[in-house]
């Protein structure tokens, strides 16, 4: 097989070339030109202050998604920016797990204004409204410093001032550690709030965690776009196919003399990477750092199944994974009983209306929306006699 890398990488030290396969070797395989294409012109397209959610499995490359669409923005935006170098192209911030259980909306806010640079982050005061809270409200005062508000505001107005095209945030699904006493749509809400105020699209990107915010209600679901960072299924034989060739160009890129034939055991790989390219890559660089830490120049069977997911972690990536990849799904059942409740499925042609239980299903719950339900222990509704009776 043809060696794709720099053949002086042959001399070099191994965490040189563990540095190269890791942060030099990125392959665009068709779900990620796929994903790319649709995020950017998702940007492009959408009303400015608008929401777009990326789901995908853990190890698709929403990362790697994330680095390719700020590069297209960056070159979208050059004469923008050699017109007015104040501006951003993007913005891009990495959500921390939050470690007490409660999402700190204080913490991401300031974590904004050092992502874009904003001087003097500690001072970020309204200076109208400091001075009439301290002329009239010593206790408000008090209670103004101290909050997070005064973050918000600021990175809010740094937004609006650097104009970026969209707000990228990479495992967004943290915005879901809620305290019991704030919910989800409070949530996002927030983050509708300073799209609103800033005119800036925000963009979160997440695994399948994140689809609980995908309808929250009506008002969300017209303001948000849909995309579905899928990874490759086996039983498609042109998506089987990519993700061999998407092996194959990992082991030209492996900075060693020779390693053992990938490719002839691509099944093995797709067992435990579950058909996704991020998690192939990373299961790849665990292998080459064993192989270069032993002192070897070959990447051997042996290496690769010692640096496996075990076949439990597997099973459990795949069964969020199954459970993501159904609730996404589009099919013609949800079609018709979304018409069902419109009342359309009768202008369906008869040809096209083969799910007829279905539409009777639809029927059945629209004439007996409005219709009370019998409660266990409430009294039927009927008339009793009145008086006594005469004998």
């Amino acid at each position: 097989m043809q060696k794709l890398f720099p053949q002086k990488l042959l001399s070099s030290s191994t965490d040189d070339r563990l540095e190269y396969f890791k942060t030099e070797v990125r392959i665009e395989h068709p779900n990620l030109t796929q994903a790319l294409d649709e995020l950017f012109w998702a940007i492009r397209d959408s009303t400015p202050g608008s929401l777009i959610l990326v789901y995908g499995p853990t190890g698709a490359g929403k990362t790697t998604l994330l680095d390719l669409v700020g590069t297209v923005l960056l070159k979208h935006l050059r004469a923008a920016l050699e017109k007015d170098p104040g501006i951003l192209p993007f913005v891009r911030i990495h959500l921390r797990n939050p470690s007490s259980h409660n999402f700190d909306w204080k913490d991401y806010f300031k974590r904004l204004l050092q992502i874009m640079c904003e001087p003097l982050i500690e001072h970020k005061d309204d200076a109208h409204r400091w001075e009439v809270l301290k002329n009239t409200y010593k206790e408000l005062t008090a209670n103004y410093r101290s909050s997070g508000s005064k973050y918000r505001d600021a990175a809010e107005s740094a937004l609006c001032h650097r104009k970026p095209l969209a707000l990228l945030i990479d495992d967004a699904q943290h915005f879901g550690v809620v305290s019991s006493g704030r919910s989800l749509l409070d949530q996002l809400n927030t983050v509708k709030s300073v799209a609103d105020q800033t005119h800036v699209t925000q963009v979160l990107v997440g695994t399948y965690e994140l689809l609980p915010f995908r309808n929250l209600n009506g008002q969300l679901s017209r303001r948000s776009i849909d995309i579905h960072f899928k990874r490759y299924a086996a039983d498609d034989a042109e998506q089987r196919q990519y993700f061999v060739n998407a092996l194959g160009t990992f082991q030209s890129y492996l900075p060693l003399q020779e390693t053992y034939d990938l490719v002839a055991d691509w099944d093995f790989f797709y067992e435990r990477s579950l058909g996704c390219i991020g998690v192939l890559k990373d299961w790849l660089s665990r292998s080459l750092s064993l192989a270069l830490r032993e002192g070897k120049e070959t990447l051997t069977r042996q290496h690769i199944e010692r640096r496996a997911h075990s076949i439990e972690q597997c099973e459990e990536m795949l069964a969020e994974i199954i459970s993501g990849e159904l609730e996404l799904a589009e099919n013609e059942e949800k079609r018709l009983l979304l018409r069902a409740k419109m009342c359309l499925n009768e202008t369906l042609p008869k040809e096209d209306r083969s799910a007829k239980n279905i539409t009777r299903a639809g029927k059945t719950s629209s004439k007996t929306a409005g219709k009370a339900r019998n409660t266990v222990g409430r009294r039927k509704p009927v008339r009793d006699k009145i008086g006594n009776d005469i004998t």
